[in-house]
């Protein structure tokens, strides 16, 4: 997954970045590591649009609120 971010983030596919990193994320908060779901899923939501153009950000936003300190 992490991968996957790198190579989103150096072709500027923001909304690859973005699904990769929701993935990543919920595998840290399934395994009880939310301080890497929010370090990975935080800048990947940065700067978007309003939500209702991407369901994943959305859902996103929601799992960023569980998890932020």
């Amino acid at each position: 997954m992490q991968a996957a971010i790198a190579i989103a983030q150096s072709q500027k596919a923001r909304s690859f970045e973005l699904r990769a990193a929701l993935s990543l994320a919920k595998l840290y908060r399934a395994a009880n590591r939310d301080a890497d779901a929010d370090a990975v899923l935080a800048p990947a939501v940065e700067g978007f649009p309003p939500p209702q153009q991407f369901p994943e950000l959305t859902e996103a936003q929601t799992l960023l609120a569980t998890v932020t300190p």
